[in-house]
């Protein structure tokens, strides 16, 4: 099920902009109300078209829907069910028995430089700064290719540029090759993603920030590449730590203060007994 969180007219003008480039509509960005609450999307409303991914993403395709760089292609399942068009965006799901199941974002890329990307919009709302995030995402493949297409990660924090930095994980999947271009596989393959991320700059209450999932083609060897998609994505801002430090520092106040009245304590009755020698 997908989570959702109250929408703040100020991110939906943060994002209208480029929402408009690329949907023809404002996409508003998810409200980030409180830390360590993951926000999460499995794309099982998903139908294929661009009116339908949800509501707080955006997607850059690779190209103008139509040419020769923008032929992404979704496969539906059993295997025996052709490719589909659907207006130059599709949904990439399987399922044995019923195809309006387990729904995936996914894209069969041809081979070109440009990264498809789709990018998940998030607003701080929490009332205090933001300095690191889990994040989490699996990636499915369905058919093989002879190209290794790719899903990777990065992440636009206010609008200071995409980057990888300060993350700790794997991001990259590039799917397996061979078996012959285009063969379907009896079922998926899954390869689960879970990484942190520690910003260089707080987050402030009332920054956005965008995680961004890209679709590459591998640029060696010849062929067509795999379909490949992602799914059961999880976004969780978390909370500041108390630094280890001030509990130790505590502590050691704590002997030191006790180790001090003890002193005093040990003096105080040594000086008013006159046969004890103090010290």
């Amino acid at each position: 099920m997908i989570k959702r969180m109250v929408l703040c007219p100020a991110a939906l003008a943060a994002v209208a902009i480029a929402a408009i480039l690329c949907f023809g509509e404002a996409r508003a960005a998810m409200i980030i109300n409180s830390l360590n609450t993951p926000a999460t999307e499995n794309f099982d409303a998903f139908a294929g078209t661009n009116a339908t991914i949800p509501a707080n993403f955006t997607r850059t395709p690779d190209g103008a829907s139509g040419t020769l760089s923008n032929f992404d292609r979704g496969l539906f399942n059993p295997a025996t069910q052709a490719y589909t068009n659907n207006n130059g965006l599709y949904a990439l799901y399987f399922s044995a028995t019923n195809d309006s199941a387990e729904r995936a974002y996914g894209l069969k890329r041809q081979p070109n430089a440009t990264p498809d990307i789709l990018a998940w919009s998030f607003v701080n709302q929490t009332g205090t700064d933001i300095t690191s995030f889990n994040v989490s995402w699996d990636v499915e493949q369905y058919t093989f290719g002879n190209r290794a297409t790719m899903i990777d990660l990065d992440y636009n924090p206010n609008g200071a540029g995409a980057t990888q930095a300060g993350i700790v994980g794997t991001t990259l999947t590039a799917a397996s090759t061979g078996g012959g271009s285009g063969a379907n596989l009896a079922s998926p393959t899954i390869t689960s993603r879970s990484v942190s991320i520690a910003l260089a700059t707080p987050l402030a209450n009332g920054q956005s920030i965008d995680f961004r999932w890209l679709t590459k083609s591998d640029q060696l060897g010849t062929g067509a590449n795999a379909h490949i998609g992602i799914d059961n994505l999880s976004v969780t801002a978390l909370e500041i730590p108390e630094p280890a430090n001030s509990w130790l520092g505590l502590s050691v106040a704590a002997i030191f203060g006790v180790s001090i009245a003890s002193g005093r304590r040990r003096a105080a009755f040594c000086c008013g007994n006159s046969d004890l020698k103090c010290y």
